[in-house]
């Protein structure tokens, strides 16, 4: 059934990351409570540090959303 095979790849998405060419791997996700998951805003998420950070944050479950100018940050960094 197609609604079945909908929510059961809405529920993989929700745990796992989708590889890419710069991460090739699939990184598995924590699944957090909606009391425990935060909305969190990292700026200069392109840069070396800020990209390691938004990686670290999502994997712990959050929901991250990336704002940069890409002065010095590069797109790959966020693909």
């Amino acid at each position: 059934d197609i609604q079945e095979r909908l929510v059961q790849d809405q529920k993989i998405l929700a745990t796992q990351s989708l590889p890419t060419i710069t991460s090739p791997t699939v990184m598995k996700t924590e699944i957090l409570s909606d009391h425990r998951r935060r909305k969190i805003v990292v700026t200069g998420g392109a840069g070396f540090v800020g990209s390691h950070l938004v990686d670290k944050l999502m994997m712990e479950g959050h929901e991250v959303t990336v704002l940069d100018n890409f002065f010095t940050g590069q797109k790959k960094n966020i693909a």
